[in-house]
């Protein structure tokens, strides 16, 4: 009590409806006056969303109930810094005003590359914000180029992580179509899954893509890789010593896309001395190895192993 004035405050919590109060003074000397309080009760819902790195995406904010219209919305993003439009901003955010489930307040992300939480806020005049977050996962598609010898086969593999739901639907594609056999999938577990194409006989460099088909809780999420599978030709040239002498042996790699690097190994130990390797043609791919083995008293197989 200050002066004529007082107030009386009522804190209410679990609020799940519209609610109306009524407040009554009365004095000490008699006669009392009440006044009504309506409280609106209103709900905010954002939906999340799973995408791929790098994706845009668009972020529902929907208010449903009450009767005052909102003297401000907001987004906010993973640090609680205001996103506001200006330009170079990758933000743009609109509202499509009364839709059927309520008014919503939509933000478009032109680019989103790691997971973040943003919040939505609808202000009103007597209070502070009331808000709700969308949280953006990102799902990771994962893959590596292959580097093969003509004729030979392979096995190729992509592994989607990060998955809010099993795939739907997961396909191998080249440029000529679709693949429709020779793959295998394991089973969807810990939001993860891996796809793995057999090939035989390969016979030329072919780039394969593997697609996910991912629902997500308002739409589907499709994720992409591409594998590039390099064929290359080798060719050993192999030589003969007499006992105690020595003989220089190569091998050719024609086809590389980069440039190799050669390991040479006699069994399982590495050579780590006694080879030389020739320029790399870039316009063939063409890469030549030699070694020169000294003290031969056997005959020994060697292996060279490439790596571009």
């Amino acid at each position: 009590y200050s002066g004529s004035d007082k107030i009386a405050v009522l804190s209410v919590s679990g609020v799940d409806s519209d609610q109306t109060y009524t407040c009554k003074f009365t004095a000490n000397v008699g006669g009392s006056v009440t006044s009504t309080v309506d409280l609106d009760h209103v709900t905010i819902t954002a939906t999340n969303a799973v995408i791929s790195s790098g994706d845009s995406v668009n972020l529902n904010c929907i208010l449903t109930g009450g009767s005052q219209v909102p003297v401000a919305k907001k987004w906010f993003d993973g640090t609680s810094t205001e996103i506001t439009v200006n330009d170079g901003n990758p933000y743009v955010f609109y509202s499509t005003g009364v839709t059927s489930e309520g008014q919503n307040f939509i933000l478009s992300v032109a680019t989103v590359t790691q997971p973040t939480t943003y919040t939505c806020c609808y202000q009103f005049v007597a209070g502070s914000c009331i808000e709700t977050n969308a949280q953006v996962d990102i799902m990771t598609l994962t893959a590596s180029n292959y580097l093969v010898k003509v004729g030979s086969n392979s096995d190729i593999s992509c592994v989607v992580t990060n998955a809010p739901n099993q795939p739907s639907t997961i396909t191998w594609k080249t440029t000529a179509g679709t693949i429709n056999s020779g793959f295998t999938h394991t089973n969807y577990a810990d939001n993860s899954q891996t796809t793995t194409l057999s090939i035989t006989s390969i016979a030329a460099d072919t780039v394969y893509t593997c697609d996910f088909v991912i629902p997500t809780s308002n739409s589907f999420a499709t994720v992409s890789k591409t594998i590039t599978v390099d064929t290359v030709t080798l060719t050993p040239t192999s030589g003969t010593a007499l006992s105690g002498g020595s003989v220089t042996v190569s091998c050719q790699i024609v086809g590389a896309a980069l440039q190799p690097t050669v390991t040479w190994k006699d069994g399982v130990s590495t050579v780590n001395s006694g080879f030389s390797n020739d320029p790399w043609a870039l316009q063939t791919g063409t890469f030549l190895s030699k070694l020169t083995v000294s003290g031969l008293t056997s005959t020994k197989k060697l292996h060279m192993r490439v790596h571009c």
